[in-house]
């Protein structure tokens, strides 16, 4: 994978479903893994593709799933920053300015956590979304 962060590539998957197809095959296997332990139903996902603001509790636990199963989301509701940053140096190719946006991105977002890990993983996914686009990086995957 060669885009700017794998991280990304979860949380933007995840938050942008419509503007994305998760077309990674351990994604998508996690993405599916995840449905189904969350329960959630395809009226779920078609809420997340379709970024209703109104997401359920099972949407945002899927979110959640996937981002525990890439360790980037701890239990308690917190971003692993040394996971985060280590994707996001891996994928910038050693360009210092999109690792210093990554962590621009990272504290800005991780400040929207909060003690539920369903709704930190949402905070923090439609945070980065709304960072990258400000920033005009590419939301495709």
């Amino acid at each position: 994978m060669n885009r700017f962060a794998y991280v990304f590539v979860i949380v933007v998957a995840l938050v942008a479903l419509s503007q994305a197809d998760i077309n990674n095959p351990k994604v998508k296997a996690t993405f599916e893994k995840c449905v189904g332990s969350e329960k959630a139903t395809p009226g779920d996902i078609e809420d997340l593709k379709a970024h209703s603001p109104d997401l359920s509790k099972e949407a945002k636990c899927v979110i959640a799933c996937v981002m525990k199963e890439f360790k980037v989301l701890a239990d308690d509701g917190k971003i692993n920053h040394d996971v985060y940053m280590k994707h996001a140096e891996e994928m910038s190719k050693g360009d210092a300015g999109k690792v210093a946006q990554a962590t621009e991105m990272y504290d800005i977002c991780s400040a929207k956590t909060v003690a539920d890990p369903c709704e930190s993983a949402y905070n923090f996914g439609h945070c980065i979304k709304a960072e990258m686009m400000a920033r005009n990086m590419p939301l495709d995957i």
